[in-house]
Protein backbone atom coordinates (compact mmCIF):
# COMPACT_ATOMS: atom_id res chain seq x y z
CA UNK A 1 0.00 0.00 0.00
CA UNK A 2 2.85 2.63 1.19
CA UNK A 3 3.67 2.44 -3.06
CA UNK A 4 0.20 3.23 -4.40
CA UNK A 5 0.25 5.95 -2.03
CA UNK A 6 3.46 6.93 -3.00
CA UNK A 7 2.23 7.26 -6.50
CA UNK A 8 -0.96 7.96 -6.17
CA UNK A 9 -2.44 4.88 -7.19
CA UNK A 10 -5.71 3.99 -8.26
CA UNK A 11 -7.59 0.21 -7.62
CA UNK A 12 -10.55 -1.14 -9.77
CA UNK A 13 -11.67 -4.35 -8.77
CA UNK A 14 -14.08 -6.33 -11.28
CA UNK A 15 -17.01 -7.41 -9.86
CA UNK A 16 -20.31 -8.21 -11.01
CA UNK A 17 -24.13 -6.91 -11.13
CA UNK A 18 -25.48 -10.13 -10.40
CA UNK A 19 -24.53 -8.87 -6.48
CA UNK A 20 -27.93 -7.47 -6.68
CA UNK A 21 -29.99 -10.03 -7.04
CA UNK A 22 -30.05 -13.97 -6.18
CA UNK A 23 -28.48 -16.15 -9.02
CA UNK A 24 -29.13 -20.07 -8.32
CA UNK A 25 -26.06 -21.90 -8.63
CA UNK A 26 -23.92 -19.61 -7.99
CA UNK A 27 -24.37 -18.73 -4.46
CA UNK A 28 -20.21 -18.65 -3.64
CA UNK A 29 -19.65 -16.73 -6.68
CA UNK A 30 -22.15 -13.81 -5.47
CA UNK A 31 -21.11 -13.90 -2.45
CA UNK A 32 -17.62 -13.57 -3.06
CA UNK A 33 -18.53 -10.56 -5.71
CA UNK A 34 -20.48 -8.93 -2.90
CA UNK A 35 -17.20 -8.57 -0.72
CA UNK A 36 -15.19 -7.42 -3.21
CA UNK A 37 -17.86 -4.39 -3.29
CA UNK A 38 -18.07 -3.84 0.22
CA UNK A 39 -14.02 -3.98 0.52
CA UNK A 40 -13.66 -1.62 -2.37
CA UNK A 41 -16.16 0.74 -0.65
CA UNK A 42 -14.31 0.40 2.62
CA UNK A 43 -10.84 0.56 1.25
CA UNK A 44 -12.09 3.77 -0.86
CA UNK A 45 -12.69 5.52 2.84
CA UNK A 46 -9.25 3.82 4.24
CA UNK A 47 -7.00 4.76 1.38
CA UNK A 48 -8.10 8.05 1.14
CA UNK A 49 -6.79 10.80 -0.05
CA UNK A 50 -3.74 9.18 -1.28
CA UNK A 51 -5.57 6.14 -3.25
CA UNK A 52 -9.25 5.57 -5.45
CA UNK A 53 -10.78 2.72 -4.87
CA UNK A 54 -13.18 1.80 -7.58
CA UNK A 55 -15.03 -1.20 -9.14
CA UNK A 56 -16.70 -1.91 -12.15
CA UNK A 57 -19.45 -4.65 -12.24
CA UNK A 58 -20.22 -5.90 -15.97
CA UNK A 59 -23.25 -7.62 -16.76
CA UNK A 60 -23.82 -10.43 -18.65
CA UNK A 61 -20.57 -11.02 -21.01
CA UNK A 62 -20.02 -13.74 -23.53
CA UNK A 63 -20.66 -17.61 -22.09
CA UNK A 64 -17.95 -19.97 -22.33
CA UNK A 65 -18.24 -21.76 -25.60
CA UNK A 66 -19.73 -25.23 -24.95
CA UNK A 67 -20.08 -24.38 -21.46
CA UNK A 68 -24.02 -25.96 -21.36
CA UNK A 69 -24.57 -24.15 -18.65
CA UNK A 70 -27.76 -22.41 -20.40
CA UNK A 71 -29.98 -23.55 -22.78
CA UNK A 72 -30.03 -21.39 -25.94
CA UNK A 73 -34.00 -20.25 -24.42
CA UNK A 74 -32.46 -19.92 -21.29
CA UNK A 75 -29.51 -17.43 -23.15
CA UNK A 76 -32.13 -15.22 -24.84
CA UNK A 77 -34.55 -15.09 -21.87
CA UNK A 78 -31.46 -13.70 -20.32
CA UNK A 79 -30.98 -11.06 -22.90
CA UNK A 80 -34.34 -9.86 -23.31
CA UNK A 81 -34.35 -8.62 -19.53
CA UNK A 82 -31.57 -6.61 -20.67
CA UNK A 83 -32.85 -3.35 -22.17
CA UNK A 84 -29.94 -2.98 -25.04
CA UNK A 85 -31.02 -6.46 -25.53
CA UNK A 86 -27.38 -8.15 -25.78
CA UNK A 87 -24.59 -9.45 -24.23
CA UNK A 88 -21.71 -7.50 -23.36
CA UNK A 89 -18.19 -7.74 -24.59
CA UNK A 90 -15.60 -7.21 -22.48
CA UNK A 91 -13.72 -4.38 -24.64
CA UNK A 92 -17.42 -2.29 -23.29
CA UNK A 93 -15.25 -2.01 -19.99
CA UNK A 94 -12.15 -0.44 -21.76
CA UNK A 95 -13.85 3.23 -22.05
CA UNK A 96 -15.44 3.05 -18.19
CA UNK A 97 -11.95 1.46 -16.84
CA UNK A 98 -9.84 4.62 -18.70
CA UNK A 99 -12.42 7.05 -17.30
CA UNK A 100 -12.60 5.49 -13.71
CA UNK A 101 -8.37 5.82 -13.96
CA UNK A 102 -8.48 9.49 -14.87
CA UNK A 103 -11.26 10.86 -12.66
CA UNK A 104 -9.36 12.32 -9.95
CA UNK A 105 -12.53 12.79 -7.93
CA UNK A 106 -14.32 9.52 -8.16
CA UNK A 107 -13.44 6.76 -5.35
CA UNK A 108 -15.94 4.23 -3.38
CA UNK A 109 -18.04 3.87 -6.52
CA UNK A 110 -19.09 0.24 -8.05
CA UNK A 111 -20.48 1.36 -11.73
CA UNK A 112 -22.62 -0.85 -13.72
CA UNK A 113 -21.60 -1.51 -17.01
CA UNK A 114 -24.69 -3.73 -17.75
CA UNK A 115 -26.61 -2.68 -21.11
CA UNK A 116 -28.95 -1.05 -18.48
CA UNK A 117 -29.73 -4.48 -16.83
CA UNK A 118 -29.46 -2.90 -13.21
CA UNK A 119 -32.21 -0.48 -13.88
CA UNK A 120 -34.46 -2.93 -14.63
CA UNK A 121 -33.58 -5.68 -11.42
Amino acid sequence: MDLLKAVGGCVVNIGDIQVQCGVEGFSMYVAAKSALMSITKSASVEMAPFVRVNALSPGTMPWPENDGLYSPVEKEAILSRSPLKRLGEWSDLVHPLAFIQSATFVTGVCLPIDGGGSAVL
